[in-house]
This record gives structure tokens, C-alpha cells and sequence, in this order.
């Protein structure tokens, strides 16, 4: 460890122990309320800064590995525990992601047909519950008894090894406003549910890793209370300015959305 190392982690350390922390005037440096501790990160030697990267790159695959313990996956309140060898591949997954973060993953697709993962899948969807879709095939009348359940997954085991399976169309439905419009909500069919949870649990750690630690919007183990939480810590800290900014119909036919995305798809032939 050369002489920068023990000033950056007196830093660090003051940062853990709750000591405020802001972005000063020059881009890279970072500094508590003191200017003594004020680290410039342009000034750092290049063997400090693979160091700094290195230790960041192990707190955060101990962050991942803390959050993997326990129930976790945001379904623990219906009482589902993800299978260990389910977690140990989300582990495996989001540390290479983490590490290198210009990695791409290939042949994913086999990790999605494991039948522990279709399984642990299948059981989320029945935890969230919801009707069918337009093929009328409800959750209860999978889970009625554990041959039909068995029944079931081999079937879409099958089609997906296979590369059978297809998407089926969304059912569109509309639920009242409190202004007195419609909100339109789509309902896949339980199989395609099932399949993009499956996906989802594949992919989920390979985004997570590049997600910012500020973002808590559709994340596993966060949510808009957390966000109130660092609201507030920001307001003490003496930030005052608070932007409220709120998408309208952004996915709607005549959205700017869709006309840029239109506009995108020509262009590019």
C-alpha cells in the first residue's frame, strides 16, 4: 500500500461512520465537510486508483452477497425463499458483472430452461397472483394438485428447449381514474408470465450491477420509502433544490415515445 491508500480509506472510513460527505467544486473531487480529507481523485498514481477500484468492486460483491442471504427477491412477505443454487447463479452473475462491466454474457438462454428456475418462477407468479390471460388458463387450475403442476412444467420445458414456445397476445383491459379516464393495463397469459420472471431472475443481476445506488424504482429489496429516506438525509444535509418530474401517457400511441421510436426504426431501415 503506497502513502495515498491510508488517506483515501480515512476517508472511506469517515464516509461509513456517518460523517456528510459532498461533491466539491472540481469533477473528481470528493471531500467530507473538512478540506482536510479532501481526496482529488485526477492527482491519484495509477496503482492507487486500480486499488480504489478493486476495493469498491469487493464491497459491492459483499453488498450482493449480504442481500442474498435470507428470504429476499422481494417476495419474502408471501413467504418464498429463492433456492441456493438459484441464488448462487444470481451471485455468479451479477460479481462478473460487477467486475468488469464492458462484459457480455452469452448463452443465457440454458439458464432460463432449469427446471429448479421455472419452478421458483412459477411460484413467484402464484405469489402475485392475478387473472388470466387471453387463453382463459388461470394459476388455480395449474396448481390444483402437484401432477398438474408437474404436467404443466414439462410442457413449457419442453416448448422452450425446443424454441416452440411464442408469446401470446396481450389482454388489454381498462381501469378507472379518479379524474374519470382510463387507465389501460395489459395481462400476459401465466405462461408468458412465468417466462419473463424467468428471465427476469436471470437478468436481474447482470443489470443490477450498472443500475445507480440511488435508483430504488422496480428494484429487488427497494422501494419508495427508501427513496423518502434519502430524500430526507439530503434536505439535512443542506440540499434544498427538489426536481418533481412525472412521464404523462409516455407509452401511449401518440406519445413522443413512440413517434421518436418510429422515427428511430425508419431511419435506420
Amino acid at each position: 500500500m503506497n502513502q495515498e491508500q491510508p488517506r483515501i480509506q480515512s476517508a472511506a472510513q469517515a464516509s461509513r461512520t456517518g460523517q456528510r460527505a459532498s461533491v466539491g467544486p472540481e469533477v473528481g473531487g470528493v471531500h467530507s465537510s473538512g478540506d482536510s480529507s479532501r481526496v482529488d481523485l485526477h492527482a491519484l498514481g495509477a496503482e492507487t486508483r486500480a486499488w480504489l477500484k478493486a476495493l469498491g468492486r469487493d464491497s459491492a460483491c459483499m453488498q450482493a452477497w449480504q442481500r442474498s442471504k435470507g428470504p429476499g427477491d422481494g417476495t419474502a412477505k408471501a413467504g418464498i425463499i429463492s433456492p441456493e443454487k438459484v441464488r448462487k447463479l444470481q451471485r455468479t452473475l451479477y460479481r462478473k458483472a460487477k467486475a468488469e462491466p464492458r462484459y457480455r454474457f452469452w448463452s443465457l438462454y440454458g439458464d432460463i430452461l432449469r427446471r429448479d428456475l421455472l419452478e421458483h418462477a412459477l411460484e413467484r407468479v402464484a405469489a402475485n397472483k392475478g387473472g388470466p390471460g387471453v387463453d382463459g388458463q388461470s394459476l388455480e387450475g395449474i396448481l390444483v394438485n402437484s401432477e398438474s403442476r408437474k404436467r404443466w412444467l414439462d410442457t413449457l420445458q419442453e416448448e422452450l428447449k425446443t424454441k416452440r414456445y411464442r408469446p401470446s397476445p396481450v389482454l388489454r383491459v381498462f381501469i378507472p381514474k379518479s379524474d374519470g379516464g382510463q387507465r389501460p393495463l395489459g395481462i400476459p397469459t401465466v405462461k408468458d408470465r412465468v417466462v419473463e420472471m424467468a428471465a427476469t431472475l436471470v437478468l436481474m443481476p447482470i443489470f443490477e450491477a450498472d443500475f445507480h445506488p440511488r435508483s430504488f424504482g422496480f428494484r429487488p429489496r427497494r422501494n419508495a420509502h427508501q427513496a423518502i429516506e434519502e430524500i430526507v438525509r439530503a434536505l439535512r444535509s443542506g440540499r434544498t433544490e427538489v426536481l418533481d418530474a412525472d412521464l404523462s401517457k409516455y407509452l401511449d400511441p401518440y406519445s413522443y415515445y413512440t413517434f421518436a421510436a418510429e422515427g428511430w426504426a425508419k431511419s435506420s431501415g
